[in-house]
């Protein structure tokens, strides 16, 4: 939920930029989540989600990524959500941090996309 500090704020940019990169063991956030994923990508869009009523009308929303997004196979998103964000036998450091860049980019077409057809900028 959105802190009572802010409550009553329009936010004008923000900017998602946490992120960790390529761990050498397979780790879980508390929600069960492969870490890296987590962080990088469900943290921005949690975040993003709940921010989302105090955004202004012309808010910006920067997402944060990574030329290794191209390091995404073409089936590694599909796999990390059929998978629980990637099965512990199935963990590459590299891998899970170039499909968390690479949801980041879907994320922020997507966002952009909504923000369109909604008339915002």
């Amino acid at each position: 939920s959105v802190p009572k500090s802010i409550s009553n704020t329009n936010i004008d940019i923000l900017m998602n930029n946490a992120g960790v990169m390529a761990l050498p063991d397979e780790r879980r956030t508390q929600d069960g989540f492969e870490r890296q994923i987590g962080i990088n990508f469900l943290g921005h869009f949690a975040l993003t989600a709940i921010l989302m009523p105090q955004l202004a009308k012309k808010a910006r929303i920067i997402n944060v990524s990574s030329a290794a997004h191209i390091g995404a196979k073409k089936n590694d998103i599909e796999q990390a959500i059929v998978n629980n964000m990637f099965a512990p036998s199935k963990y590459s450091q590299w891998g899970n941090y170039c499909t968390s860049k690479a949801m980041n980019i879907l994320f922020s077409k997507e966002l952009q996309r909504r923000f369109d057809h909604a008339g915002r900028l």
